[in-house]
């Protein structure tokens, strides 16, 4: 899932691309297109929802086809541990000497 969002639409005086051409090579290359401005939030929530909507509707579509295993981790998170495995604390234990004497 790609989408190539327009971003700071609020300044349209400094514009460095045609939103026509924007329009244009999203088309030609299968995208999503939407502007946006962080300054006004203009679009943002929907980028955000456009995004999340067109995941869920692939996800869906895998799951229906049988192409989708919910217990197999996508590989972007193959190897980050889970709830189950926590990772090694990367601060150390105190040593005996600097533990409170009860």
């Amino acid at each position: 899932m790609a989408m190539l969002v327009g971003n700071k639409c609020d300044l349209k005086h400094k514009q460095a691309v045609d939103v026509e051409d924007a329009k244009d090579f999203a088309e030609d290359n299968n995208l999503a297109f939407i502007e946006t401005s962080a300054y006004d939030a203009t679009n943002v929530d929907l980028a955000f929802e456009t995004s999340l909507i067109e995941i869920y509707r692939i996800v869906r579509k895998n799951l229906a086809a049988g192409k989708y295993d919910p217990t197999r981790p996508a590989p972007s998170m193959a190897n980050v541990p889970s709830a189950a495995t926590p990772a090694a604390s990367p601060v150390a234990s105190p040593s005996p000497a600097a533990r409170p004497v009860a």
